[in-house]
Formats: C-alpha cells, sequence, structure tokens
C-alpha cells in the first residue's frame, strides 16, 4: 500500500486515511464533517463531464429512501463528487431488461479507487465508467442543489 504523500490523487471532504482503511473505496465512507456516504444505500443521479482544460467531472449520488438515509444524512441527502483533472478511459451504457425496476436501474454496484495510480471505476446495474482523475472533492448537498 501506498503512503499519503505517495497518493496520486488529492482528496478533500474525506480522509485518504480512512477510504484506504475501510476497503470499500470510495463506496462507503464517511465525509469529514461526519455524514455518512453508503453507495449501496443511494441511488446514481448523474454524471456531468466538463471536457474543458483542465477536464473534470461531477458524479451525484441520492439517498432516495427515508428507510436507508443516515440521520446525519437527511438534510443534505445529495452526495457529489467531483474530480479534476480528468482522463475518462472507458465509458459503456448497457440496455436494461424491459422489466427492470427503476430503483435497480440507479443501483451502484461499487465505486473503486486506485490512489496509487489515480484511477477509478464506477459501475451501476447499466453503467461502467473507468477513469483517472488528479483530485477529489466530496461534499454533502441538499436535494434541491442537486
Amino acid at each position: 500500500m501506498t503512503t499519503a504523500k505517495d497518493s496520486m490523487i488529492s482528496l478533500r471532504g474525506v480522509s485518504l486515511e480512512e477510504v484506504r482503511a475501510g476497503g470499500t473505496g470510495l463506496y462507503e465512507l464517511t465525509t469529514t464533517s461526519g455524514v455518512p456516504v453508503r453507495l449501496h444505500d443511494m441511488a446514481f443521479k448523474c454524471m456531468t463531464y466538463e471536457p474543458t482544460a483542465p477536464p473534470s467531472m461531477v458524479l451525484r449520488f441520492l439517498y432516495d429512501d427515508p428507510a436507508w438515509t443516515p440521520r446525519e444524512a437527511v438534510a443534505t441527502p445529495v452526495a457529489e463528487f467531483r474530480f479534476f483533472d480528468v482522463i475518462v478511459l472507458s465509458h459503456a451504457d448497457e440496455a436494461a431488461a424491459p422489466d427492470t425496476p427503476p430503483v435497480t436501474l440507479r443501483h451502484v454496484a461499487c465505486f473503486e479507487c486506485d490512489d496509487s495510480n489515480g484511477t477509478f471505476a464506477l459501475s451501476t446495474s447499466t453503467m461502467h465508467l473507468l477513469f483517472t482523475a488528479a483530485e477529489i472533492e466530496v461534499r454533502m448537498q441538499p436535494l434541491s442543489g442537486s
């Protein structure tokens, strides 16, 4: 495992040590303000990619079921992951079966992070995204801000 000084990424809003120690990458973490971000309990909302220099990307996830929303996230149920200096390596959308429930379409299967080389892999039930980034900012937003 690399040390923090060997990391290829800079994190804001979450601790690199906490991401590494948790063993779940960006799939389950706690923001520096104490809000749990559990992507397995959230729905993937959207991806916005800006190819301008430097390229950036925003991924948004939503706690959309009150039964699975942590008390700390009720006021700010939208997790916003901002990535800077992004290079998209691959992006694939897959068609879902016609009878797939809408909630399943937004399910986050995994979100892996390899800070030794700045590579990220996000998989939902219908999308696979592989990219690199030099910097990440994670913050929670109110629903109206999504």
